[in-house]
C-alpha cells in the first residue's frame, strides 16, 4: 500500500505541494495529470495558491470530498450514474409539507422539525446506517413514549424516500455516497493511469475510508495521512479511547490492515511542540509517564533555569479576565504579526470571539477575513429586509417602523436625506407625543393628510391571509424596490455583494416556491432569516497574511503565528448538540457518532494546530458574567507542567494582558463638580405656575434646565397612554359633566358620564386591553365622584368655575413676578365662601404637605383667588381646599382654619423664596435626588446634572 504521512507541526499543504512538484519532476508527469482529493474547499483553494505562486503552471484537478456541496458533484463522470440532487431549500419545503400533513402546527415549529429530521437523515446516510432499525430500538415495555418520536421519524424512514423516488431525485448526502462508491467500483475495475493523491483525510466516514483504501491499491495512487503519531508506544496505541486525537487514524490503519511502522513521512518529524503535545494528550491511563523521570520531556532544572526549555519555547498561554480583553489581546498578536511581515491566524470555534477580534482589528485599520464570513442577515440589506418583514408582521409598530424609516437604505420615494428628516418629524410630532399612536394604522388615522411619506407608509399594511411563496417574493421585491429608491434611481437595496446575494436568494425562493404551502408573513420572515443566515459575505480588502478560521478549516494550514482562542470547556471542545430523537445509547447501538468520537476528531484538529511553530492559547475567565472552566486540553497542559515540577502559570503571558488593558486605558478623569449655574437676572423667569414652583423647590437645577435652558425630556418612544394620560382623561370627563350640571345631579348621571367617557376613549384609540383597564378605573372614579358630589350638593355647595385660569402679581425684593394657575374647580358653599377643589387620579398630597407649602398648588390657587375674585361675586373669602383622589376612598380635606392661616403667610414666604433665586449671585444648585423616589422625567434632570459623579452612590441614596 502506498501510504505516506505528514507529521504535525509543519505546513501540511506546503509540504504536499513540494511533494507534488518533486514527484511530477521525478516521474516526468505533468501536474495537470494529477488528481488531488482534499477534505475541504478551503484546502483546495490554498493548495491551488501555493502551487501557482512559484510559477505559472497548469494545476492538478482538485476536489473536496468532505463537503456536501457542488464540489463533490464535480467528480461525477458518465461511467457513474447519480440521480439529480434535491436542492436544500426544496428539501426543507418538502419535509415541512410531510410534517404538516401529519400534524398541523406553527410554521416555525415545522421548520425546526424538518431541519432536525434532515440532519439525522444526512448523518445516517453518510455513516451508512439503516434507519429501519429504529422500529426495534427500544424494548416493548418502554416503547410507548418512543412511539411518539417514531411517528415523526417515519417521515424520513418511509415517506421521504417514497417522495424522492416519485420525483426521481436524491439527497446531497446520498449523491455523495453514490459518487464515492461509484469511483471505488470504477477504479477497482479499471485502474486509472494518472496519479491520484488523497491527502489530509482521517477516513472517519465509511465511503471515504473505502475510497482511500482503493486509492492505496492503485498503481499510481497515494494516501497522505495528517499528523500521525509514530512515537506512541504500541501498548498505548492499541488501547486508545474514542476521544484521543489519534483514534481516527488508528481505526483507519486497522481497516487497512497495516501498522504505523509501514508508513514513512514526507518530511522529518519536527521538534519540539509535537513531542510535547503527544505527551500532554496521552490517554488518562497512560499519564503515569508524566511522573517518570525517564519519559519526562521537561525537568525541574529546565523549569528553574531562567531560560525557557526548548520544548516550551514559542508556546504561551493567556488567561484574560473576560471575553473582550481576550479579543483585545488576540488583536494585538495579529497586528504585531502583520507589522513583522508574518502570517498569522486566530483559530476558534467561538463565533462571538471571532467577531470581537475582527472588530478590534478594525480599530487598527486592518480588515481580517473571517472564514465563516458575516451572514447576509447581518448586512445592511439583510437588516433592512428583516425590518420590512417585522413591520409587515407586527403592523408597523413604533419601534419597527422608525427603525425602517431611519435605516440608511430607506428612501420612501424621496432622497435619503429627506427621508431621514421626515422620520425625525414623524417621531417628534407623533411617536413622542402624549398617548402616542402605537402603529402605522393609528398614525395614518390621527395625522393630517399632509403627513410626510404618507403614500408609502400606507404600503406597510400587514397581509391579512397567507399567500404562495412566489407571490410573497414578487410583492416583497416590488415593495422593497419602491421603498429603497430615490427619485429616478435604481433601488439601493440590491447594490454591492450583499444586495446581489439577497436578490439571488429571492429568485431562488421564487424558483422553489412550489415546494412550500401558502405562508403567512411571520412564516416568510422565519424562512428568509433562516436562508440569509446560511449565506456568508466576505470582505474584498482583507489583509493578505491574517485570517480567522474554524478548527476544521485551519487544520491543514500552516502559519508563522497561530492563536487558539476560546479554550473553555463547552466552547472548544464544544459540547455535543443534544439529539432531539436519539439518546447516546441509541446512537451507539445504531452506529451513529457518539460524543467521544466527535471529541476525538476535534482533538485531532487541535493537535495539528497546537504543534505549529509559534502558538498562543487563550481563554477568558468569565463569559457573559459567568465563570468558565478551562478546556480539557488546557488543563492537561497545566497538569503536565505541574507533574514536571513547574507552576501551572509557567506559560502565562502577562505582558500581553497588560498591553491589552492599555488599549482602553483613559487618563484619570476628575469627577464633574456639583452644578451651580448662575444666569444673569435678565434670564431668570418672572412667571411661575404651581408645577414650576414645585420644581424649583424640589431641584433648582431641574428648574434651571427646564425653564431657563428650555431643555425638556422627550417622552419615551411610542409611549402608550400612561397614568398621567388616564388622570387627564378623568379630569376632562368630570370637568365636562360639572360644566353642564354645576348645581345638581340629574337622574341619568351614570349614563351621561359613561357617554362623555366613551367619546374621549374613542378619540384616544386605546388598545383593547388598555381600554378595558381604563373603563374599570373610570367606573370606580365615577362612583366616588357621584358620591362626593351628592354630598357637597346636599350641603349647599355648587360649582362656580371649571378649569378656571387664575393670574396675579406678587411683589418680591427683586421686583414683581407673575403667578398663574388653573383651578380644576372652584365651588361656593352655603356661607358664600369659595372652596378650591383639585382632582387627582390617586396619591393626593397630604394636609401637612399643603400647609407647609411642600406641594404649593392649593395655596397658590387659594391666594390668587383671594386677589382676583370671580366675576359677579363680591366676596374674596376662601373657606377651604380639597383634593379629590378619584381612585381612592375619601377626599383629602384641608382644615379650613389652618388653610386660612397658611394663605396669610403664603405671599411673604413665597416672595422671600423667589426673591432669593431672582438675585444674580444665587445659584440654581443641583440636588442628588434618589431616582427611585421621583418620577422618570424628574430623574432625567438628576442624570443631566451627573449626580453620581459629584455625590457618589451612597450619599446619593442617603439624600
Amino acid at each position: 500500500m502506498n501510504i505516506r504521512a505528514i507529521p504535525a507541526g509543519v505546513n501540511f499543504l506546503s509540504v504536499l505541494a513540494e511533494f507534488l512538484r518533486a514527484d511530477s519532476a521525478a516521474t516526468r508527469t505533468a501536474l495537470s495529470d494529477y488528481m488531488v482529493l482534499l477534505p475541504t474547499r478551503r484546502a483546495v483553494r490554498t493548495l491551488q495558491q501555493i502551487l501557482s505562486a512559484a510559477a505559472p503552471t497548469l494545476l492538478p484537478r482538485m476536489h473536496a470530498i468532505g463537503d456536501l456541496g457542488d464540489d463533490i458533484l464535480t467528480l461525477h463522470q458518465p461511467d457513474i450514474v447519480a440521480l439529480p440532487v434535491v436542492n436544500d431549500t426544496a428539501r426543507l419545503g418538502l419535509l415541512m409539507e410531510l410534517i404538516q400533513s401529519q400534524q398541523q402546527m406553527l410554521w416555525q415549529r415545522a421548520q425546526a422539525l424538518a431541519t432536525a429530521l434532515a440532519k439525522l437523515l444526512d448523518e445516517a446516510t453518510l455513516r451508512e446506517v439503516s434507519l429501519a432499525g429504529l422500529e426495534n430500538l427500544v424494548p416493548q415495555e418502554l416503547a410507548q413514549h418512543w412511539g411518539i418520536s417514531l411517528e415523526w421519524l417515519r417521515v424520513i424512514t418511509q415517506q421521504w424516500p417514497q417522495m424522492l423516488s416519485k420525483r426521481g431525485q436524491t439527497d446531497a448526502a446520498a449523491a455523495r455516497q453514490e459518487i464515492l462508491n461509484g469511483y471505488v467500483k470504477l477504479w477497482q475495475r479499471k485502474p486509472p493511469a494518472h496519479p491520484i493523491v488523497a491527502a489530509g483525510s482521517t477516513g472517519s466516514l465509511p465511503a471515504t475510508r473505502r475510497l482511500l483504501k482503493t486509492i492505496t491499491s492503485l498503481p499510481r495512487g497515494m494516501v497522505v495521512l495528517p499528523a500521525l503519531d509514530t512515537a506512541m508506544p504500541d501498548e498505548i496505541w492499541d488501547a486508545l479511547p474514542l476521544s484521543h486525537p489519534q483514534k481516527p487514524l488508528a481505526n483507519l490503519l486497522a481497516d487497512f490492515g497495516i501498522t504505523r511502522t509501514q508508513i514513512s513521512f514526507l518530511v522529518p518529524t519536527p521538534a519540539p511542540h509535537t513531542a510535547l503535545w503527544q505527551e500532554v494528550l496521552l490517554p488518562a491511563a497512560a499519564t503515569e509517564r508524566w511522573r517518570n523521570p525517564n519519559t519526562r520531556l521537561i525537568t525541574a532544572r529546565d523549569i528553574m533555569d531562567a531560560r525557557r526549555p526548548e520544548i516550551l519555547k514559542n508556546l504561551s498561554t493567556c488567561t484574560a479576565p473576560d471575553s473582550e480583553t481576550e479579543a483585545q489581546g488576540i488583536a494585538l498578536i495579529l497586528r504585531r504579526a502583520a507589522m513583522e511581515g508574518q502570517t498569522a491566524a486566530l483559530v476558534t470555534p467561538d463565533r462571538t470571539l471571532a467577531a470581537r477580534v475582527a472588530a478590534q482589528m478594525r480599530r487598527f485599520g486592518i480588515t481580517v477575513n473571517d472564514s465563516a464570513g458575516a451572514s447576509l442577515d447581518q448586512s445592511p440589506p439583510g437588516r433592512w429586509i428583516r425590518l420590512l418583514l417585522m413591520c409587515l408582521n407586527d403592523g408597523a409598530r413604533t419601534v419597527s417602523l422608525l427603525s425602517l424609516l431611519k435605516h440608511p437604505l430607506s428612501c420612501f420615494g424621496e432622497t435619503r436625506a429627506t427621508c431621514r428628516a421626515a422620520a425625525r418629524t414623524i417621531e417628534r410630532n407623533y411617536f413622542r407625543a402624549d398617548a402616542a399612536p402605537q402603529n402605522v394604522s393609528q398614525l395614518l388615522s390621527r395625522a393630517a393628510e399632509d403627513l410626510p411619506l404618507r403614500k408609502y407608509l400606507e404600503l406597510l399594511q400587514p397581509a391579512a391571509t397567507p399567500q404562495p411563496l412566489s407571490d410573497w417574493m414578487k410583492d416583497l421585491r416590488a415593495l422593497a424596490g419602491s421603498l429603497t429608491s430615490e427619485p429616478d434611481s435604481e433601488p439601493l437595496l440590491w447594490d454591492q455583494d450583499a444586495g446581489e446575494k439577497l436578490w439571488q436568494l429571492f429568485l431562488q425562493l421564487e424558483t422553489y416556491s412550489d415546494y412550500f404551502p401558502a405562508l403567512s408573513v411571520d412564516a416568510v420572515a422565519a424562512l428568509l432569516e433562516d436562508r440569509m443566515r446560511a449565506l456568508a459575505l466576505h470582505p474584498h480588502d482583507a489583509h493578505p497574511r491574517l485570517q480567522i478560521l474554524g478548527p476544521l478549516e485551519a487544520r491543514l494550514h500552516g502559519f508563522d503565528v497561530v492563536v487558539l482562542g476560546g479554550l473553555n470547556e463547552g466552547t472548544w471542545p464544544a459540547e455535543p448538540a443534544p439529539d432531539p430523537w436519539l439518546s447516546r445509547l441509541m446512537r451507539e447501538e445504531m452506529g451513529l457518532a457518539v460524543p467521544d468520537e466527535i471529541l476525538g476528531l476535534a482533538a485531532h484538529d487541535f493537535y495539528q494546530l497546537a504543534t505549529q511553530p509559534r502558538v498562543i492559547l487563550t481563554r477568558a475567565e468569565f463569559m457573559g458574567g459567568a465563570p468558565t472552566v478551562p478546556s480539557a486540553w488546557w488543563r492537561r497542559l497545566s497538569a503536565y507542567i505541574q507533574a514536571c515540577g513547574g507552576d501551572e502559570n509557567l506559560l502565562e503571558d502577562r505582558v500581553l494582558l497588560a498591553a491589552a488593558a492599555q488599549l482602553d486605558a483613559a487618563p484619570l478623569l476628575h469627577p464633574a463638580p456639583q452644578p451651580m449655574p448662575q444666569p444673569d437676572a435678565a434670564h431668570r423667569p418672572r412667571r411661575y405656575s404651581p408645577s414650576s414652583l414645585e420644581t424649583l423647590m424640589r431641584n433648582p437645577y431641574e428648574f434651571y434646565a427646564k425653564y431657563i435652558l428650555n431643555l425638556r425630556a422627550l417622552p419615551a418612544l411610542g409611549e402608550a397612554a400612561d397614568e398621567t394620560d388616564q388622570g387627564n382623561f378623568l379630569h376632562a370627563v368630570f370637568a365636562d359633566f360639572t360644566r353642564q350640571y354645576p348645581d345638581r345631579l340629574p337622574p341619568d348621571s351614570v349614563p351621561l358620564l359613561d357617554g362623555i367617557a366613551g367619546q374621549y376613549l374613542e378619540r384616544m384609540a386605546l388598545g383593547a386591553t388598555d381600554q378595558s383597564f381604563w373603563r374599570q378605573n373610570f367606573h370606580r372614579a365615577r362612583t366616588n365622584f357621584l358620591t362626593w358630589q351628592k354630598k357637597i350638593l346636599d350641603e349647599g355647595r355648587q360649582v362656580l368655575g371649571v378649569e378656571h385660569r387664575l393670574l396675579g402679581l406678587l411683589e418680591t425684593g427683586m421686583g414683581p413676578v407673575e403667578l398663574t394657575a388653573r383651578a380644576d374647580r372652584i365651588d361656593v358653599n352655603a356661607s358664600g365662601e369659595w372652596i378650591v377643589v383639585d382632582y387627582k387620579r390617586k396619591n393626593a398630597p397630604t394636609e401637612n404637605e399643603v400647609l407647609k407649602f411642600i406641594k404649593p398648588q392649593l395655596a397658590m390657587e387659594g391666594w390668587l383667588l383671594q386677589q382676583t375674585g370671580l366675576p359677579g361675586y363680591p366676596t374674596h373669602a376662601v373657606g377651604g381646599a380639597e383634593f379629590w383622589p378619584l381612585l381612592e376612598d375619601e377626599p383629602v380635606q384641608i382644615n379650613s382654619e389652618k388653610f386660612s392661616e397658611s394663605l396669610a403667610v403664603f405671599p411673604k414666604r413665597l416672595a422671600e423664596f423667589l426673591g432669593y433665586y431672582l438675585q444674580p449671585d444665587h445659584a440654581f444648585t443641583a440636588r442628588a435626588l434618589d431616582p427611585d423616589k421621583i418620577f422618570d422625567d424628574q430623574a432625567a434632570y438628576v442624570r443631566l446634572s451627573r449626580a453620581e459623579e459629584w455625590e457618589g452612590e451612597e450619599r446619593r441614596g442617603a439624600a
